[in-house]
């Protein structure tokens, strides 16, 4: 079985920038403009999203030839993982004494490898 290490490595350096942007901006909506939790995590998330698009788009998944497609697919996708994303910060966050920012490192982490699959196999498939 073919396991696609290159690019799991480029999905890694995509993902960690958009993970950089999410927790950037969660820490400073929270820390400096008083947004809360849930609500600055949504924001991240949201601009994560277009920084993830666009480096997976153009390094991750070069070969896709279909654009609007995936652009579509993309979307759909990323509002499923906006979703889960929301609820399980809001679920560690509610019942857990730990810090919020370790809180969304965990669920980041927690959906990597899946995203990875769903993003290879359906939202860029060649």
């Amino acid at each position: 079985m073919y396991f696609p290490l290159k690019q799991m490595m480029k999905y890694g350096i995509a993902g960690g920038t958009a993970a950089a942007t999410h927790l950037g901006i969660l820490f400073i909506l929270v820390a400096y403009f008083e947004i809360p939790k849930v609500n600055s995590s949504s924001i991240g998330f949201l601009c994560a999203m277009i920084v993830n698009y666009s480096v997976q788009n153009f390094y991750v998944f070069p070969n896709n030839q279909n654009k609007i497609g995936s652009l579509l697919k993309y979307t759909l996708v990323t509002l499923a993982f906006f979703y889960l994303n929301s609820n399980l910060f809001t679920f560690l966050l509610d019942y857990t004494e730990i810090n919020y920012m370790i809180c969304q490192i965990a669920v980041i982490l927690s959906i990597f490898l899946l995203n990875f699959f769903v993003n290879k196999f359906f939202t860029f498939r060649i």
